[in-house]
C-alpha cells in the first residue's frame, strides 16, 4: 500500500499572502478520501484552517501565513488499524498508508512521511509545516517532520499541538509518557540537562522565560509533592493565566517546570498557547509580516444628482468613505470631528469601524456610510469632516456635499406592430392586436406624471401616431386621455406586412423633434411589440445603428415566428433585453401586461419585489398576499391586474398591523389609489404616514384580497360573454388577480440571458447583478433562477456568487421552443432588513441556434389599406377620405397578411435542466 493506491490530482494556494520565500507555508494534504471525496475534503480544509486561525497568537500574524492545499485521492476511505485487544486488523488502500496503531496506543495515528515530504517538496519546496488530514473520525494523531490527524474537530486540536513541535520546536508539557494512572516508572525525576525547548527547563527559578512572569507571582509556583506520580492539583492555583513555573513537564512528575498550569502543549483541547509559546510563534512569524500601509479615501465625497422622492418628498440615498488597508491586524476609522456637516447628512451605520485582514489576503476593506435625504429641486449642502486611524493617529479631512434634482423623466416610444398577422387568434378567441391594446392601457394608467408617452404604429411603414407627451395625474393628465384614445380607436387596426426597421426609424424621429424647443428627458427607451418576421425593408439591421435608446422588445407569439436574433442583438446593445410571451393560452394577455410593467420598471427606477397569480371566488376567505419592502425603498406600488379591478375589495397591512384601504390615501402626489379598467394600484412614498396611521416603512407587508358585489355581477352576468377575459372568469366561477409590487429603491437587481436564441446541447448563461445604494452589498445574499421549459417541466438553479455583486450559472440547451427564466434574489440590507427582488427573461432554443432564413424577395400584395395610403400620398384622395374608406371597408384577404403558421409539434420532452450544469463559485 502507498503511492501505488491513489494519485496526487493537484494543488492550490488556498491563503495567500505574498511570495512563498517571504512567509511561513503550510502544507494540507489528505489521506483516505476517494476523488468523489475532495468536496468534503475541503470542507475539512477550510475547518482545519479556521480552528488554527483562532488560536492565539496566529490570527494577529495570520499574514506572515501561506497555505498550500494539495489534492490526494486515494482509492479507499479512512485509514488502517492494527490489531491488539478486541480490535481486528484493517486495511485500506489509501495514497499515505495513514494507520491507527495497536491498543493501548490506537489515538496514535501515523502516516508515511517519507512520501508526505517528497509530495509537499513537489508542490511547495518552501514549506515549513505539514498536515496530513485522514478521512476518518476516530479520535487520533501525531507529530514529527509531518503533523498527521484525524477529520475530527477534536483530532484538529491533536494537529494544532503536533505542529507546536514540528514547525515552532515546542515540548510536551504533561507530566507522563503513559498516563498519571498507568503506574509508570522511570518518569518520577528529571536529571538530564537544561531542555533545548523554549517551554520547558529543568532550572526551578525558570530564568529561561522569567522576563513573561506574572508580576508577583512566586517561583517554583507549584511543587508537585509526590514524584512518583503526577500532581494531583487539578485546578491552577493561581489566577487563570499565570505565568511562573509550575513542576512536571516533558513526560516527568518532577524536576522539569512548565510556564503554566495548562497550555496546549500539555493538553490538546486546551484552548491556546501559553504566553511562552505564543512568544516562540511570533519570533518565528513576526519577520515575515508583510509591511502595513493605510490608503485613506479620495478628498471629496460627493452625492451627485440624488432625486426628490415621488411627490417631491425626500429621498435618502448612502455613499461610502472607502479605506484600503494592508494590515496585519485590526484597524479602526472612526470619524473625529463632524461639526462641519449640516443636518441633511447623517451616518446610519455609526461613526466608526474596525476591519482586520481577511482569511487570504492582507487587503482589507473599510467603509463608514454616509447618508444625504435630499431637500427641495436645485438645492446644494455641503460641509467637511476629519477621519481618523485610531492606532496609527493618521487623519484626513473629507469635503462632502450633495445636490437634490428633479426626479428622472422619462421618455418611452411604445413601437406597435400592426401588420396584418396581429389580426390573428390570441387568447380565448380574441385577436392578438385586442390584447396589445389591452396591455397598453396599463401601461399607460401606471406611467408616472412626469413620465412621456409617443406611440408609433407600423406594417410595412411606419406613422407617428402620437408625438412625446407627458402622461400628467393619474387620475386626469392630458396625455393619459390621448394615448387610451389612440389606443381604442381606428389608427391601430390591422393589416399589411411586417418592417420593424420602419417602426424603429420612427421611433428615433420622434426622440429627435421632441428634443427641440423642450427640456430634454433623462433617459429615452423604445419598447417594440411584433409578433412576426420581417418581409419589408427597413429592417432592424438597416437601422440598428440610428438608436441610442434603451430598447427593449416583446415578442407576442412562439420564437419561430420571430426575429429574435435581430430583436436581441438590438437590445443587448442598448441595455434592454427581449422577452417572448409563447403560444395564445390563457395567460397570454397577463404575460404580456406584466412583460410591459417590468419594463417600464425598468427605466423608471422601480424595482420588482413579486409578482404572484391568484383569485378569489363567492364565499372565499380573502386572498394575503405578503411582501417585504425595505428600509432601502423610498416608494412603492402596488399593483393589482385584474379582468375587473373594480370588483375587488382590496386592503394593505403595513408590518405594524395597520390596515391601509384605499379611502385613507389623500390622493396626493405621493400617497393615493387609482382604479382603471384593467388595473388598480396603491402608489406611496415610504415611510407612508397618512390621515392618522403611524410611520409604515420597513418590514412584511401583506395585500388582502376579496370579492365585492361588483365581482359577484361580473361572475354572473345576465349574458354570459362568448369571449375574451370574462368567459374565462365565468367558466372557473372565480375571479383572477395578479398582484405586482413594485419598489422604487436604491437596491437593485439586473438580469439577462445569453443568448437569446441558442443550439440544442449548447450552454446558455444566466447572469445577474445586486447593487445596493450602487455598492456590492449583499455577500449572504441568494440569486437563484425558476426555469420553466417548452414542455412546462420547471426547475431551479441557485446562482453562483462571483465577487462584485455578481451571479451566475450555466444550463444546457436539451429542448426546442420557448424558455422562461424567472430570477430571484432574497436577502438582507446593509442595515438588517429582509428583501426580495425578481426578473423575468425568456430564451430560446432551435437545432441551430439561428433564425431561419426569410425569404423577403416576393413582396405580398397590398391590402386595401395600402392602396388607401398609397392614394392619399399621391393627393388622390383627402385624408378625411382616407379616415372613411379604412373604417368603412374591410381589409382585404389574406394577401395583406402573412400567412398563418402551422401549429408547433411538441418535441419529446428531455431531462431537467440540472443543478450540476451550473459553475460552483470559488
Amino acid at each position: 500500500m502507498g503511492a501505488s493506491d491513489g494519485s496526487v490530482l493537484g494543488s492550490v494556494k488556498i491563503v495567500d499572502h505574498g511570495e512563498n520565500l517571504e512567509r511561513w507555508n503550510l502544507v494540507v494534504m489528505g489521506d483516505g478520501y476517494r476523488a468523489s471525496e475532495m468536496g468534503t475534503f475541503h470542507n475539512d480544509v477550510r475547518r482545519f484552517i479556521a480552528a488554527l486561525r483562532a488560536r492565539a497568537p496566529f490570527g494577529e500574524l495570520w499574514n506572515a501565513v501561506n497555505v498550500v492545499r494539495v489534492d490526494v485521492a486515494s482509492d479507499e476511505s479512512g485509514a488502517d488499524r492494527q490489531a491488539g485487544g478486541a480490535v481486528a486488523a484493517v486495511n485500506v488502500d489509501t495514497y499515505f498508508d495513514a494507520t491507527y496503531h495497536a491498543p493501548p496506543l490506537e489515538r496514535l495515528l501515523t502516516a508515511n512521511d517519507a512520501l508526505a515530504l517528497q509530495v509537499a517538496d513537489d508542490h511547495c519546496q518552501e514549506h515549513n509545516a505539514i498536515i496530513v488530514i485522514v478521512n476518518d473520525a476516530q479520535y487520533g494523531g501525531s507529530g514529527g517532520p509531518v503533523a498527521v490527524c484525524g477529520s475530527s474537530n477534536d483530532s484538529i486540536d491533536i494537529a494544532i499541538h503536533e505542529m507546536g513541535h514540528s514547525a515552532f520546536g515546542l515540548a510536551d508539557e504533561y507530566e507522563s509518557l503513559a498516563g498519571c494512572g498507568s503506574g509508570e516508572t522511570g518518569h518520577d525525576s528529571y536529571s538530564g540537562g537544561e531542555p533545548a525547548e523554549p517551554n520547558v527547563t529543568a532550572d526551578s527559578s525558570a530564568t529561561k522565560w522569567s522576563f513573561l512572569f506574572t508580576p508577583g507571582v512566586s517561583v517554583p509556583t507549584t511543587v508537585n509533592p509526590d514524584c512518583t506520580t503526577c500532581d494531583p492539583r487539578a485546578a491552577d492555583p493561581e489566577p487563570p493565566g499565570t505565568v511562573g513555573a509550575y513542576e512536571g513537564a516533558r513526560y516527568f512528575h518532577c524536576g522539569i517546570f512548565r510556564p503554566v498550569f495548562n497550555c496546549k502543549m500539555r493538553q490538546e483541547a486546551a484552548p491556546a498557547f501559553c504566553p511562552v509559546c505564543q512568544f516562540e510563534i511570533r519570533v518565528a512569524l513576526d519577520p515575515l509580516l508583510p509591511p502595513e500601509s493605510i490608503v485613506f479615501p479620495d478628498e471629496f465625497l460627493v452625492f451627485e444628482d440624488v432625486p426628490v422622492g415621488l411627490g417631491g418628498l425626500g429621498v435618502t440615498t448612502h455613499r461610502a468613505l472607502v479605506w484600503e488597508a494592508f494590515t496585519n491586524g485590526p484597524k479602526t476609522f472612526r470619524v473625529k470631528d463632524r461639526s462641519g456637516l449640516p443636518g441633511v447628512f447623517d451616518f446610519p451605520f455609526g461613526t466608526s469601524v474596525t476591519v482586520g485582514p481577511s482569511d487570504a489576503e492582507p487587503l482589507a476593506i473599510g467603509r463608514i456610510w454616509v447618508s444625504y435625504t435630499s431637500t427641495a429641486v436645485d438645492d446644494t449642502a455641503s460641509g467637511t469632516m476629519t477621519v481618523e486611524c485610531v492606532e496609527t493617529g493618521e487623519m484626513k479631512e473629507i469635503f462632502v456635499g450633495a445636490h437634490t434634482i428633479e426626479r428622472p423623466r422619462v421618455s418611452l416610444a411604445l413601437v406597435l406592430d400592426c401588420s396584418g398577422s396581429m389580426d390573428d387568434e390570441g387568447t380565448d378567441g380574441m385577436r392578438k392586436i385586442d390584447i396589445a391594446r389591452r396591455a397598453a392601457d396599463v401601461l399607460v394608467d401606471v406611467m408616472t406624471a412626469e413620465n412621456a408617452l409617443s406611440i408609433v404604429r407600423f406594417d410595412q411603414t411606419a406613422e407617428r401616431i402620437m408625438e412625446a407627451t407627458l402622461m400628467g395625474d393619474e387620475n386626469g393628465g392630458t396625455g393619459r386621455a390621448t394615448a387610451r384614445g389612440i389606443i381604442a380607436g381606428p389608427q391601430l387596426d390591422s393589416s399589411g406586412s411586417t418592417s420593424i426597421g420602419s417602426g424603429l426609424e420612427a421611433a428615433v424621429e420622434v426622440f429627435a423633434d421632441s428634443a427641440t424647443g423642450q427640456e430634454p428627458f433623462d433617459t429615452e427607451a423604445v419598447l417594440v411589440l411584433s409578433d412576426g418576421k420581417e418581409n419589408r425593408q427597413p429592417f432592424i439591421r438597416d437601422v440598428n445603428s440610428l438608436i441610442t435608446a434603451d430598447t427593449f422588445a416583446v415578442g407576442i407569439g412562439i420564437p419561430a415566428e420571430l426575429n429574435v436574433e435581430a430583436l436581441s442583438a438590438l437590445t443587448e446593445g442598448l441595455d434592454g433585453y427581449l422577452v417572448m410571451t409563447g403560444a395564445p393560452d390563457n395567460d397570454q394577455e397577463t404575460r404580456l401586461k406584466k412583460y410591459f410593467l417590468q419594463i417600464l420598471a425598468s427605466v423608471s427606477n422601480a424595482e420588482v419585489v413579486l409578482d404572484p397569480h391568484g383569485e378569489v371566488r363567492d364565499g372565499m376567505p380573502p386572498g394575503r398576499v405578503p411582501f417585504l419592502l425595505a428600509d432601502s425603498d423610498y416608494g412603492a406600488d402596488i399593483l393589482v391586474l385584474s379582468p375587473c379591478p373594480q370588483g375587488l375589495d382590496i386592503t394593505l397591512v403595513a408590518p405594524d398591523g395597520q390596515r391601509v384601504r384605499p379611502g385613507d390615501l389623500p390622493g396626493s402626489a405621493w400617497a393615493r389609489f387609482v382604479s382603471r379598467a384593467g388595473v388598480c394600484y396603491f402608489r406611496f412614498s415610504l415611510p407612508l404616514a397618512t390621515r392618522g396611521l403611524r410611520p409604515a416603512h420597513a418590514g412584511k407587508w401583506m395585500v388582502e384580497i376579496s370579492l365585492n358585489d361588483k365581482g359577484t355581477r361580473y361572475l354572473n352576468p345576465e349574458k354570459p360573454p362568448k369571449r375574451g377575459p370574462q368567459r374565462i372568469a365565468v367558466r372557473r366561477r372565480a375571479l383572477p388577480y395578479d398582484v405586482i409590487v413594485h419598489a422604487y429603491s436604491m437596491l437593485r437587481l439586473r438580469a439577462a440571458v445569453q443568448p437569446a436564441l441558442a443550439a440544442v446541447g449548447s450552454r446558455v448563461r444566466l447572469c445577474a447583478m445586486l447593487t445596493e445604494f450602487d455598492a456590492p452589498p449583499l455577500r449572504s445574499a441568494k440569486v437563484f433562477a425558476e426555469i420553466s421549459r417548452s414542455d412546462g417541466v420547471a426547475s431551479r438553479i441557485p446562482l453562483a456568487y462571483s465577487g462584485e455583486g455578481r451571479y451566475a450559472c450555466e444550463v444546457t440547451a436539451e429542448l426546442c421552443g420557448l424558455h422562461t427564466v424567472r430570477f430571484r434574489a432574497q436577502g438582507r440590507t446593509a442595515r438588517g432588513w429582509d428583501f426580495t427582488r425578481e426578473q423575468t427573461r425568456t430564451f430560446a432554443v432551435n437545432k441551430t441556434g439561428h433564425d431561419p432564413k426569410d425569404e423577403p424577395t416576393r413582396e405580398p400584395p397590398m391590402g386595401w389599406r395600402e392602396w388607401t395610403r398609397f392614394l392619399l400620398a399621391a393627393g388622390i384622395i383627402t385624408p378625411d377620405k382616407a379616415r372613411l374608406l379604412e373604417r368603412a371597408v374591410p381589409i382585404a384577404g389574406g394577401g395583406a397578411r402573412e400567412p398563418r403558421r402551422r401549429r408547433a409539434v411538441k418535441s419529446k420532452p428531455a431531462p431537467l435542466m440540472r443543478e450540476a450544469d451550473c459553475p460552483k463559485s470559488k
